[in-house]
């Protein structure tokens, strides 16, 4: 449909001059002999997505490429005879002042939908508004139409774009011959980036398009190195549609004298609309065909980010990974290229620092960078996999990572603690660990692949081994407290019955919290336990009741939420469960000979604590009230 020699070629030759006097050479990173196939550019998958990057994304992107933006054309032009860029454009007819794309609005008429791309709505848009409109619409990588504006008129890194560029954003329509009457109203960046995207969805959808295009997807094309027919041709066999699609965009392959060549030097015969394409893409996105790699020879298969290499050991893993995809096979040169980072696990990390763990193509977050994440078997300083923004878009948006998993063909939840799952063997168990009853749900093979730990008892259960009488009481999930009596946990009001465990999972706790009492300290708050329920114990009432802050255990707020808290709280009224009234004083309780001496003296059923005979018999008794006169 289209010759695009001429502005191919002018490109080719103009701008890495250009590229080499105003910014650094953004092919700095990339290998001149690259690992460009000239019958598969970039595959179907990466080409035809149009999902990896949002409007907000692509409008970073831009500003990322022209930090400041030089407007006024201020700069030196680098042209003799013309200091600045403005004296230069005054000369070709292009005056101040100048725009940049990450700068640029449009005002976009509607669209409506055919047979290639959906309907758009109209209004006032930005180019990064229009890229993703025009991209989602006709289901095209908005990556690959940033790269087909910059090769085609280099506008995504050009700090004073000129209307030209604007007018001719995507080269459409541009031919070196008359343009048929079908490229008529084609000019302007909305229309050349819709008319773009639209074409190379038509290349694949028209159903007359092998009468209409001259290269076809998974057939032998011959295509020419260059405008100039003298400089030969090559047949290759174009693997796929968007392959096809470039070519038909832009008809010609790079010959080897161009492949060889460092990026921006120019050779005999060379034309680099496709081999840049492919350059601007790696350099700028990754992979144009799927991350997954591997050699002829070698069966060890690749994720690739960047520039490194991460092997893949485990096929749980590669399913993981899998819209990484599709696998693809790459020259041994090409790997050997790349920098080898670590084995990838279930953890990666993106580009801002963000720690996902991986599942079935689903990243789940962690939210911070302590508890969550040792207890996943890592550290924040692991050597993770790092994947690029890109890459991690193509995982698709999971919850948060919990403490809880389960597998998603069976009913057992797991709690994870150091890298381990630990079996939780009863509702309650669960329920009395105080977080959120939410849970993680893996594919068994991933479930599979964690390292199980021992059995999980939650806080306030009360465990024993079988070869001995003493009975403990599960603090948290790594220690417990030793119960010398039961009338502690009657106090505390613990309603759990006695559970004999393997000498594996008893190993899993450490018995050094000490001897269970009725004094906890929650929260930064003192409570004492009497009759099944805890009372909260203000400073004053410490100081009548003659305690002491080291009478008290710190026993964790998930132990704690197991406690019923009688909202009254502790007072220095209490009743036994013989009608026996105390007022308490330093520590010793006094008894009231009569009610009305009780009433008389302040006492009232609001301010009166039932509390249990053990709890009264550890008061020193001390003289009776008298009754009042």
């Amino acid at each position: 449909m289209m010759d695009r020699s001429r502005l191919s070629k002018l490109f080719a030759m103009l701008f890495f001059v250009i590229m080499s006097i105003a910014v650094v050479n953004p092919f700095s990173s990339v290998s001149a002999n690259s690992d460009f196939q000239a019958g598969n550019i970039i595959s179907d998958s990466v080409f035809f997505n149009p999902n990896t990057m949002s409007a907000d994304e692509i409008q970073s992107f831009l500003n990322s490429k022209v930090p400041s933006c030089d407007v006024n054309g201020v700069k030196p032009s680098g042209r003799s005879g013309y200091p600045t860029r403005a004296d230069w454009g005054r000369h070709k007819g292009v005056p101040p002042p100048y725009k940049c794309i990450r700068d640029f609005t449009d005002n976009v008429p509607s669209v409506a939908a055919d047979a290639y791309c959906q309907s758009i709505n109209g209004g006032t848009k930005t180019a990064a508004q229009i890229i993703k409109d025009v991209t989602l619409a006709c289901s095209i990588n908005p990556q690959a139409m940033l790269v087909l504006i910059q090769k085609e008129q280099g506008l995504i890194a050009d700090d004073w774009g000129w209307p030209y560029q604007f007018k001719f954003a995507t080269g459409f329509c541009v031919y070196d011959t008359v343009a048929p009457p079908s490229c008529a109203d084609t000019d302007g960046f909305f229309k050349q980036v819709y008319y773009a995207a639209r074409v190379l969805q038509r290349y694949g959808k028209d159903p007359n398009k092998n009468s209409f295009f001259n290269f076809h997807p998974t057939k032998i094309n011959r295509i020419g190195y260059n405008p100039n027919a003298s400089c030969g041709h090559a047949d290759v066999h174009v693997e796929n549609q968007a392959t096809a699609g470039l070519y038909n965009y832009t008809p010609y392959q790079p010959n080897a004298a161009a492949l060889a060549a460092s990026p921006g030097t120019e050779v005999n015969c060379g034309a680099y609309g496709n081999l840049n394409f492919y350059r601007f893409f790696i350099n700028w996105f990754g992979s144009v065909h799927g991350d997954l790699v591997r050699t002829v020879d070698n069966g060890t298969v690749y994720l690739v980010s960047g520039m490194t290499k991460y092997p893949i050991s485990s096929m749980v893993v590669y399913n993981d990974l899998s819209v990484m995809g599709p696998l693809r096979f790459v020259k041994t040169s090409y790997l050997d290229s790349l920098t080898t980072g670590p084995t990838v696990g279930s953890m990666v990390r993106s580009p801002n620092g963000g720690l996902y763990f991986i599942n079935s193509g689903i990243k789940l977050g962690f939210t911070n960078c302590d508890g969550d994440v040792i207890d996943y078997g890592y550290t924040c300083d692991s050597p993770f996999v790092e994947l690029s923004s890109q890459q991690i878009n193509k995982l698709s948006n999971g919850p948060a990572v919990t403490k809880l998993i389960k597998s998603n063909n069976n009913g057992t939840i797991y709690y994870m603690q150091q890298g381990k799952k630990r079996p939780l063997t009863s509702w309650k168990d669960l329920t009395s660990l105080n977080i959120p009853l939410s849970w993680n749900v893996f594919g068994s093979a991933r479930v599979d692949t964690i390292p199980q730990g021992a059995n999980m008892f939650g806080p306030t259960a009360m465990i024993k081994k079988a070869d001995n009488g003493t009975v403990y009481i599960v603090k948290n999930d790594s220690q417990l407290y030793t119960l010398n009596s039961f009338i502690p946990i009657l106090e505390l009001g613990i309603n759990s019955r006695t559970r004999t465990i393997s000498d594996g999972d008893m190993k899993t706790y450490s018995v050094d919290a000490g001897l269970l009492r009725n004094k906890v300290r929650c929260n930064n708050k003192n409570y004492v336990g009497t009759n099944g329920k805890v009372h909260l114990v203000s400073e004053e009432t410490m100081t009548a009741y003659g305690y002491v802050p080291h009478d008290f255990l710190e026993v964790g707020s998930a132990f704690c939420s197991n406690l019923t808290v009688n909202q009254k709280g502790l007072t220095r009224y209490v009743r036994t469960d013989d009608g026996s009234i105390f007022y308490v004083d330093t520590g010793t309780k006094r008894a009231f000979t009569s009610f009305t001496t009780y009433l008389n003296h302040g006492g009232t059923a609001n301010n009166t604590v039932a509390v249990s005979d053990h709890f009264a018999t550890g008061l020193i008794s001390g003289a009776n009230i008298p009754n009042n006169p």
